[in-house]
């Protein structure tokens, strides 16, 4: 049966209010589409270099362009544009579409604009906005002075269209002013606030939400957030708001933050079913010794407690349940043990903030068997704390020990309470940040005789003991991993595929036989690892490129402490940039770690550890790494891939960049039995958005390495856990973990 053209065009009518409905019904038949463009006004508005319908046109909103009833507006132009024209042309209509085209991160133009468009479309107006962001930025800026019209005007849609930028660059703050809000081509939003429950979030490619505001008590995030079936992360968002609900159910994530939560208010019951790894905890500034109640998460393995500040508080556990719970971080607060025992918590891995005596107690008092425990880094620089008796005198052991490095409390609790406990079967692993602890040394007050640490003149000296297996890194600094950033997007530019790429790195693999000489020991002179790329990636051949990159050292390294380039302007500048000048000021190291007689089992490391120089073989009588690992930095690839095709290109260039470094340099007589690459995405966001098959990646990355010469005899492969890791004692082995 075939309805009257009266009876489709009212049916057609009726759909005006849905952008997306109406363009639907435009490309069904050019009758229709003629019947929809004298009905909707459409505003385009440029604001940057590529305006709208130059080279995209979002949803297809062109097929309903015509010459009379569209607007264009340039941001750049808008001190001459005839704004009286403009008016006229928002009275002729009773809908509009908003086509937005923008390459900036911020237009006050654009606010200007929807201001326009709220204070002079007639009432009852349907408004729809389409805005397409090459930057994944938006602002609620935007739409604040067409919000006030909100009871005169109707806002029907808003359509987000980003970029697929990497993760950490999506700057986007969504408020759902319009009745339905759809997001593309962004995996994350900086904020969402939540105005209506009414309203409307359709985003199937969404990952991460860093921040959710809600003040209305009758909104269910679950509900809410239901059409957004790819989000694992919410960063933060309030306790729910004491209402009628008799449980909060919490939406489908891996990870969320609750925050604000206060003293004396009764909460409803969470039930934290749907989330599946990790929950934060965060009190408000004047909740004092919070209590949790009702808490239901059976299947979150970490928890984590957050405090804005470092005073110390009790936090409590009432009626919780935590079967699967694993991973407990108190930062720096006290729980009663009974509290955890009751939720069901099997408490295998404990991290917290040492700082005072009260805490030690607890931790000794600890009724688990802890596998792991981490110390980590605190807010405050504590550089003049003072000397308590209780951590030097104190025995406490534990399997695997972990210590963030970068204040000198810190260094005293390493020297006084970490060591002395470690024992030949230990696994100790420390994480430096160099810079942050040079500015607290030239700051102090102190000498570090007084606050009671071991060192040679201004060098903090950590004499380790036989382990069976250590870990040092150090952050890279700002400079070395902005260079290495723009060298990854100029390779990334000019390789557009995989087989393209492998002709872009064939270069840099030429460098990559010096693995071979750091694995026999041999050692002739010094080369800038970022000179020796830069002059391979200019065309020299190998022995010309570190002939171009010679450094001269005054002492060798790893034998005592070298002496660096100063930090003084700048305590991230680099540590290696060529030949050093005989003007340049020097400093020494801030802090060495010695290696004892026998060599650690294993030895996990990473490039800018040895680039620091922060390591001393001086002690060890067998000149001999058992297995030496370096742990690849994936803080560049992070951010600067959208594909997996783009992934496996950055891979190969760091686990070449890697696997060619000048080993032999920087561990002068150090004959290495087996060496592994340690590549782990497990913590990337992006990398998890790509939702990939990992076997089958390891597997093209596997066969892209083997396409050149020097490794052909390098394998590849795929674990899940660090313990996978340590059953592998093959040479030459990349492991890729996610």
């Amino acid at each position: 049966m075939e309805l009257p053209t009266e009876v489709l065009e009212k049916i057609v009518e009726l759909g005006l209010d849905s952008c997306q409905t109406f363009i639907s019904w435009a490309q069904i038949s050019g009758y229709f589409r003629d019947f929809i463009k004298a009905q909707v006004g459409i505003v385009l508005v440029q604001d940057g270099h590529d305006g709208p319908g130059v080279k995209t046109f979002p949803l297809d909103y062109n097929t309903l362009i015509t010459n009379s009833n569209n607007f264009i507006l340039n941001t750049d132009e808008l001190l001459t544009f005839d704004e009286d024209l403009f008016r006229a042309f928002l009275k002729k209509f009773g809908n509009y579409l908003i086509i937005i085209q923008s390459d900036r991160s911020y237009s006050d133009a654009i606010a200007a604009i929807l201001g326009y468009i709220g204070h002079d479309t007639p009432e009852g107006a349907n408004i729809n906005v389409i805005y397409n962001t090459s930057v994944d930025f938006l602002s609620k800026l935007y739409f604040r002075e067409l919000a006030l019209y909100r009871t005169c005007i109707n806002l029907r849609e808003l359509h987000i269209l980003g970029n697929s930028l990497p993760i950490e660059q999506g700057m986007c703050d969504v408020d759902t002013l319009f009745q339905t809000t759809y997001i593309y081509n962004l995996k994350s939003i900086y904020s969402l606030d939540i105005k209506n429950p009414e309203h409307t979030l359709i985003a199937p490619g969404l990952s991460v939400i860093r921040q959710i505001s809600c003040t209305d008590p009758n909104i269910n995030l679950f509900d809410y957030l239901a059409k957004c079936p790819k989000l694992k992360i919410i960063g933060s968002t309030n306790f729910p708001i004491p209402s009628e609900q008799l449980t909060y159910k919490l939406p489908h994530c891996k990870y969320i933050g609750l925050n604000g939560f206060n003293s004396g208010v009764t909460y409803p019951p969470i039930d934290g079913s749907e989330v599946l790894e990790e929950i934060t905890l965060s009190p408000s500034l004047r909740a004092i010794d919070p209590k949790f109640c009702n808490l239901f998460f059976p299947h979150i393995r970490r928890l984590n407690l957050k405090w804005n500040t470092a005073s110390n508080s009790l936090v409590k556990f009432q009626s919780c349940d935590f079967p699967h719970l694993e991973y407990f971080n108190s930062r720096n607060s006290i729980t009663p043990w009974s509290d955890l025992i009751d939720s069901g918590a099997t408490i295998k891995t404990l991290q917290l903030n040492l700082l005072r005596s009260d805490q030690l107690e607890w931790l000794l008092a600890c009724p688990y068997e802890i596998d792991t425990l981490y110390i980590t880094k605190v807010d405050a620089k504590n550089s003049d704390f003072v000397i308590d008796p209780v951590f030097q005198n104190t025995c406490f052991s534990c399997p695997n020990m972990i210590i963030d490095i970068e204040n000198l409390w810190q260094c005293y609790l390493l020297q006084t309470f970490l060591i002395p406990n470690l024992r030949t079967s230990s696994s100790l692993s420390i994480k430096v940040n160099e810079a942050k602890l040079i500015e607290i040394i030239n700051t102090t007050t102190k000498s570090l005789q007084s606050l009671g640490l071991v060192h040679e003149d201004n060098c903090i000296i950590c004499k380790l003991p036989p382990l069976k297996s250590l870990t040092l890194t150090c952050l890279s600094n700002i400079y070395e991993r902005s260079v290495m950033m723009d060298e990854l997007k100029r390779s990334s530019s000019t390789s557009s595929s995989v087989s393209s790429t492998t002709m872009a790195y064939r270069n840099i693999l030429e460098g990559a036989a010096a693995i071979d000489s750091a694995l026999t020991g041999g050692s002739h002179y010094s080369v800038s690892p970022s000179e020796f790329r830069r002059n391979s990636l200019a065309g020299f051949d190998d022995n010309t490129a570190r002939r171009q990159s010679i450094i001269t050292f005054s002492h060798p390294t790893g034998l005592q402490p070298n002496r660096r380039r100063s930090s003084a302007t700048s305590p991230t500048s680099p540590t290696i940039s060529g030949q050093f000048n005989i003007d340049d000021t020097i400093i020494d190291d801030v802090i060495l770690f010695e290696l004892p007689i026998d060599s650690p089992y294993t030895l996990t490391l990473n490039l800018a550890l040895l680039e620091s120089s922060l390591l001393s073989t001086k002690n060890l009588e067998e000149r001999t790494f058992p297995c030496l690992r370096i742990l690849l930095d994936n803080s560049v690839i992070d951010s600067n891939f959208t594909t997996t095709e783009s992934l496996l290109r950055l891979l190969a260039l760091e686990v070449i960049r890697t696997i060619s470094y000048s080993y032999d340099l920087k561990l002068p007589g150090i004959k290495i039995d087996t060496f592994q690459v340690i590549l782990d995405l497990s913590s990337s966001q992006d990398v998890d958005s790509l939702c990939f098959d990992e076997s089958n990646f390891a597997s093209n990355l596997s066969h892209f390495f083997k396409s050149f010469g020097h490794l052909q005899n390098w394998n590849t492969v795929l674990v899940h856990a660090d313990g996978e890791i340590d059953q592998v004692r093959t040479n030459k082995t990349i492991f890729l973990k996610f």
